[in-house]
């Protein structure tokens, strides 16, 4: 099934398997933390927050915790608290994390897995014309107020 297919409503997300993943949501001098995917991951080049699947038996926070060590080498990140639920079109469910990281943590891409990071305002993220849509989705229901960084 192609994106081309969801878009013309061809398929629903009932017809891809259910996956779990989680995102960490890292606030540095009001900008969040953003990766841009290597070419070998799926959405190739593709900007959004870090964070990724849930594997078997872990927890969303033991997730977070995971992912945020082999995306960017963070190694002690904080969760604070899950802000919001989401469900893309091709039926990820994500838990979107708040997250907390000590203001001297080195961040570095994993290039298996990152092509580059960035520190960028809601304004830059919507302009850069790479984001994901479900980091969109999240930045328009934070824009709403329906939950508090």
């Amino acid at each position: 099934m192609t994106d081309e297919m969801l878009k013309k409503g061809n398929v629903s997300a009932e017809q891809f398997p259910e996956r779990l993943a989680v995102v960490g949501i890292i606030i540095r001098d009001e900008r969040f933390l953003v990766v841009k995917r290597a070419l070998t991951e799926s959405a190739p080049g593709a900007c959004c927050f870090p964070g990724g699947g849930i594997e078997s038996g872990e927890s969303e926070i033991e997730a977070l915790v995971r992912e945020l060590h082999e995306e960017v080498g963070i190694t002690s990140p904080q969760p604070i608290c899950r802000l919001w639920r989401s469900r893309t079109h091709r039926n990820v469910n994500i838990a979107w994390w708040l997250t907390e990281i000590p203001s001297d943590e080195t961040i570095v891409a994993n290039p298996e897995e990152v092509a580059g990071i960035y520190w960028w305002s809601p304004e830059e993220m919507v302009k850069s014309g790479l984001m994901l849509q479900s980091n969109l989705d999240f930045l328009a229901e934070l824009a709403a107020g329906r939950f508090q960084l």
